[in-house]
């Protein structure tokens, strides 16, 4: 039952208690209800209760192996150099402050404030944004200077007016300080990918060998270092290279199939 109730159950009140408890009844009925029908010997559940069982253990098998350690800030400017075209801007780029209101009339008295040189209360900081955000804002936004102010504009049910502080144009790289989470995410997938890779090739050496193995040689075997380019990994072979066994052919084996593709290959 723990997991229908929160993870902090010593603030659980009286009626939460008792709504958890509730849907873990209604679950065990129709569990109950379900399995004495025998609809877990369906054709297309057992099949399918296969295919989430096999992906299961295939994310097993990858989190104990794959194991990619957090970037040092070098690594991360070193991909983030490498890699600058992902990180440029593809839309002018504006920010500043925005007054934002129901009331015509008050957004219109704010924006006269701006005339004295006096910045009007109540407005929002916003840091960099696509002018396309920004509504009937944009235009304005691409013709006044650094400092000025937009004409108020109807937004929706809004009225609207923007102080502009800094704007950038379409192809200007956006500073490291300000993508470095992207950046780190992006290049954490980049390192699994090709962990991966080294993973499927070791995999396909030994078993194109018909050599046992252990888990902790495969685990040696697996490296940053991608696979040379001449030995494909098995992760990247077109569908249509593989060899399709004959309708009716059971016995063979997945080592037997290695060798065709690799025969296959050889060919091309």
């Amino acid at each position: 039952m723990k997991q229908w109730l929160p993870s902090s159950q010593s603030t659980m009140s009286a009626q939460e208690l008792t709504d958890a408890t509730k849907r873990w009844i209604q679950h065990q009925l129709l569990l109950q209800e379900a399995r004495r029908l025998d609809l877990n010997e369906e054709p297309g559940h057992v099949a399918a209760m296969a295919r989430l069982e096999e992906q299961l253990l295939i994310s097993t098998l990858r989190d104990s192996v794959i194991k990619v350690p957090q970037p040092t800030e070098e690594e991360l400017r070193t991909f983030y150099q490498k890699n600058a075209n992902r990180w440029y801007t593809k839309s002018t780029e504006v920010r500043g402050w925005i007054w934002l209101g129901t009331d015509e009339q008050d957004i219109s008295s704010r924006w006269r404030q701006t005339r004295t040189g006096a910045a009007p209360l109540g407005g929002k900081e916003f840091d960099w944004v696509s002018i396309n955000q920004l509504g009937p804002l944009g235009e304005d936004l691409t013709r006044i200077n650094t400092g000025m102010f937009t004409q108020p504009e109807k937004w929706g049910k809004q009225w609207a007016f923007v102080q502009l502080l800094d704007r950038r144009p379409v192809g200007s790289l956006k500073p490291l300080t300000e993508v470095k989470e992207i950046v780190k995410q992006s290049y954490l997938v980049e390192q699994r990918s090709q962990l991966l890779d080294s993973l499927l090739f070791a995999l396909r050496s030994k078993w194109t060998k018909k050599e046992k193995y252990f888990l902790a040689e495969i685990k040696d075997t697996v490296s940053t270092k991608s696979p040379e380019p001449a030995q494909t990994p098995i992760g990247r072979i077109q569908e249509s290279v593989v060899p399709i066994p004959p309708a009716g052919d059971n016995d063979r084996s997945i080592e037997d199939l290695f060798l065709d593709i690799e025969k296959s290959e050889k060919k091309k």
